[in-house]
């Protein structure tokens, strides 16, 4: 024996003592870890090729091992028939560790499919297999695809023929009337060589000459002279002759119209217009002056129907007086209150007795706002901008110095010095004085 062997039956010896537990270790590790194949199971139980299966088996150990290396399920027969599952969320409980293992794959083949779970927890540990599984088989089967039916072929419809319609035959069109040429007369030549005979115009129609329907008269009749119209001139002479296409003037004037009578329509419309532009300016002039013409004359006619009631001491009526004068309209009922007559003819007799010697009222401190005077005599100052339904506060007289307050529609709200304070027309005021 040389030295190489030697050496190689050294190095076995060593080997043996350290190789050969390892086996025992190895087996006596997986059965202390317990490690247990459970519940496992394919969903759904049948299906097509294309189906896809999902498989879940539980696997437990001992909670101090670590987990098995490899969990499978293993369906004999098929390609690829080992599919390796994944685990799931662990639960450890009593010392034992549990994982749900699951996957999914398709068969593709019919037929009917055993499987099996096996699970390891190292490569050199043995496989431990489930003994049963729910459904213990899978059933593949291959969908039938029912033959499509043909579907029949309508009959066509038999065609029919359209019968033709006659066509009338055409009439023969009856002869033209060839109409008869009238009969043209002659002349008539006078007896007096002096006399040229008169010439008809072409297109006039001859009242003697008979038409072409009448029989041309016979026998003895037959030299008879045709009756002819009298013509009756008319009131104002002769027409003058028409030439061909031309009417006669008309006159816009009935006949036998005079130019006197003309110039009497004339008269007639300038006297009206001048008559009518008149009334117009009266109208105007009226209406300018309403506000101021108005009230007096309602007031004179109000004060004329009680004089002629009441006597000089208000106490007797006179004989003529009606005894009712309840149903005698008010006369001021539609002017506005504070420019009805009677109440200004009540006030004006204060106001009148003061204007001769009356200051006009002007303010001491210096100027405060819009100072502005009263440009006319006895102006309203009422409690609203409304010169209808308004309350009389007082009255401002010409001369007057206001402050204004506000502007509203044509109004005006102003303070006068002695503190009366209201609305007043604006145009009763003016500037004050430079």
């Amino acid at each position: 024996m040389g030295p190489a062997a030697g050496l190689v039956l050294l190095l076995a010896a060593l080997w043996l003592p350290v190789g050969s537990p390892l086996g025992p270790a190895a087996a006596s590790a997986a059965g202390n870890c317990k490690l247990d194949v459970a519940a496992g199971g394919a969903a759904p139980g049948s299906g097509t090729p294309q189906t896809v299966f999902d498989f879940a088996v539980e696997v437990s150990w001992k909670a101090s091992c670590l987990p098995p290396q490899t969990v499978r399920v293993t369906i004999p027969g098929v390609a690829s028939p080992t599919l390796a599952l994944s685990p799931g969320q662990p639960a450890t409980a009593a010392g034992t560790t549990t994982v749900t293992y699951t996957g999914q794959r398709t068969i593709g083949t019919a037929g009917t499919w055993t499987y099996e779970f096996a699970a390891r927890l190292t490569a050199a540990d043995p496989w431990v297999v489930l003994a049963g599984s729910a459904p213990s088989s899978l059933t593949i089967n291959v969908p039938i695809t029912p033959k499509p039916t043909a579907k029949p072929t309508p009959k066509p419809k038999p065609t029919v023929k359209p019968t033709p319609k006659p066509t009338a035959k055409p009439t023969k069109a009856p002869p033209k009337a060839t109409p008869k040429p009238r009969s043209t007369r002659a002349p008539q030549t006078s007896s007096d060589p002096k006399e040229t005979p008169a010439t008809t115009p072409p297109g006039s129609a001859d009242p003697t000459a008979p038409s072409s329907s009448e029989p041309t008269p016979t026998g003895p009749d037959a030299t008879r002279r045709p009756l002819t119209a009298a013509v009756v001139p008319p009131p104002g002479g002769p027409l003058p002759p028409r030439g061909p296409g031309l009417a006669p003037p008309t006159s816009p004037l009935p006949g036998g119209t005079s130019p006197f009578d003309i110039a009497l329509v004339l008269i007639a419309w300038v006297a009206f217009a001048t008559a009518g532009s008149l009334l117009f300016a009266f109208a105007l002039a009226r209406r300018t002056g309403e506000d101021d013409d108005l009230p007096r004359f309602t007031f004179a006619l109000a004060t004329a129907g009680a004089s002629a009631s009441v006597t000089e001491g208000g106490a007797v009526p006179t004989g003529g007086a009606p005894e009712a004068v309840d149903d005698v309209p008010d006369p001021e009922e539609l002017i506005p209150r504070w420019r009805r007559p009677s109440l200004q003819a009540a006030r004006q007799s204060h106001w009148a007795e003061e204007g001769a010697t009356r200051v006009p009222q002007r303010f001491t401190d210096g100027p405060a706002g819009q100072r502005r005077i009263v440009a006319y005599r006895l102006v309203f100052v009422a409690d609203r901008p409304d010169d209808r339904d308004a309350v009389e506060l007082g009255r401002l007289d010409r001369g007057d110095e206001v402050e204004v307050l506000a502007l509203d529609n044509g109004f005006a709200r102003v303070r006068a010095p002695d503190g009366l304070e209201g609305w007043i027309d604006a145009s009763t005021l003016d500037e004050p004085p430079a």
